[in-house]
């Protein structure tokens, strides 16, 4: 294992730039992270540091590395997004010589120590550091102070459609939705992940209506425990009749939206 799969080079490399005022660089040559470009910060996170960069200024610099006669970002994701928001044009920086390996580490220490960090950024560098790098998911999970099975879990998200892994990174859908929707099919998938962030539905509830697509069969033989996923607040069976009670006309809706979608399957 290489040199930088230390637990301590992350603060190691953390102390080389937090004393460093840094200078100003155009914005507009700064470009994103390569590995975490195509999973943007949240809409009303970015807002929220446009609104504070607008009223304040933006008085902690970015860290970034020179590339191709341009500079790629590596830490300050957030700040940088509602910089461009905010239409500043110039932006303070600090500028350090770093590797790929060195830049990922620094990326996952940051997204690791923020409060709202972005699960979906968390995959794209584990993912990253263990193809390139050749990081154990032991290691992996040393770096991050995370149990081995959360790495294992953070680096299934990535098998999510697209569209999917937006709403994670929007705050749309939690870690807890977006887990009980890896083994969906894919159209499966992106209909439960629209309705859980629509109708705004608990992680027990999103897992409830994953395990009734995973096994329609045993769904429909068993009809009481379906109701109950969606809410039902009684059942009741007669001879020749169930009576299903909901608290509400849209659970009744989505009670029979489910069992429409299993007995089409």
């Amino acid at each position: 294992m290489r040199k930088f799969a230390r637990n301590d080079v992350i603060a190691e490399l953390e102390k080389e730039y937090q004393n460093d005022g840094g200078r100003l660089l155009p914005l507009s040559s700064i470009d994103d992270n390569k590995v975490v470009r195509s999973v943007r910060p949240s809409k009303s996170s970015t807002e929220h540091f446009a609104k504070g960069i607008s009223e304040r200024g933006l008085y902690n610099p970015l860290v970034v590395r020179p590339s191709y006669g341009r500079y790629e970002l590596i830490l300050g994701r957030k700040r940088y997004y509602g910089a461009r928001l905010a239409g500043l044009s110039e932006v303070p920086c600090v500028i350090t010589e770093k590797d790929d390996e060195e830049t990922l580490l620094m990326l996952l220490a940051d997204i690791r120590d923020q409060k709202d960090s972005n699960v979906v950024e968390m995959a794209l560098v584990y993912q990253a550091l263990s193809r390139e790098f050749g990081y154990s998911q032991q290691t992996l999970s040393s770096l991050s102070h995370a149990s081995r099975s959360q790495v294992t879990n953070i680096l299934r998200l990535l098998k999510l459609p697209e569209p999917v892994l937006r709403m994670i990174a929007d705050g749309k859908l939690t870690y807890g939705h977006a887990r009980s929707l890896v083994p969906l099919a894919y159209n499966d998938c992106l209909d439960l992940a629209e309705m859980a962030a629509g109708r705004g539905l608990s992680v027990r509830e999103t897992e409830e209506r994953a395990k009734s697509l995973l096994n329609p069969g045993e769904e429909l033989n068993d009809l009481g425990r379906l109701a109950r996923s969606v809410g039902a607040l009684s059942i009741e069976e007669g001879v020749t009749h169930i009576v299903f009670d909901f608290s509400s006309e849209k659970k009744k809706s989505d009670f029979l939206k489910l069992l429409g979608k299993l007995s089409s399957d």
